[in-house]
């Protein structure tokens, strides 16, 4: 990674020790292309169930964000979807629980996949994931 790169969304120190933890540049990137080919399908679950007024999925949802989010390093997102797990919480789809949170996901989405497809050399998401 010794390119310079704008890691706005992500944090590429995680990734980092995440490769040295495994012992595998090759193994950490394949977590990382996993973490995208379904990152995508998560926001648009929480954004569906938002919609039907489904907080428990919308809930399992944040909450799974949340923690692959951070495993990876994209911790905006990671922060973004603990604010929607606490609007959840405490409100319910209203406010950050609802449909503002999500558009800050899908905004967070779009660039922290730009960040690791360029800055991690991970290509581009296939779909498989879903």
């Amino acid at each position: 990674m010794g390119q310079s790169h704008d890691w706005g969304a992500i944090d590429p120190t995680v990734l980092e020790r995440l490769a040295e933890e495994l012992g595998s540049l090759g193994v950490a990137q394949r977590i990382g292309r996993i973490y995208l080919e379904l990152l995508e399908e998560r926001v648009s679950r929480l954004c569906t169930a938002c919609e039907a007024g489904d907080v428990d999925a919308a809930l399992e949802t944040a909450l799974t964000l949340k923690v692959t989010s951070a495993t990876v390093g994209a911790a905006a997102v990671s922060g973004c979807a603990e604010r929607v797990e606490r609007g959840l919480r405490n409100g319910g789809l209203r406010g950050e629980g609802g449909s503002r949170g999500v558009k800050r996901l899908e905004a967070l989405r779009r660039a922290a996949t730009d960040t690791l497809v360029t800055g991690f050399g991970l290509g581009r998401p296939t779909g498989r994931g879903r």
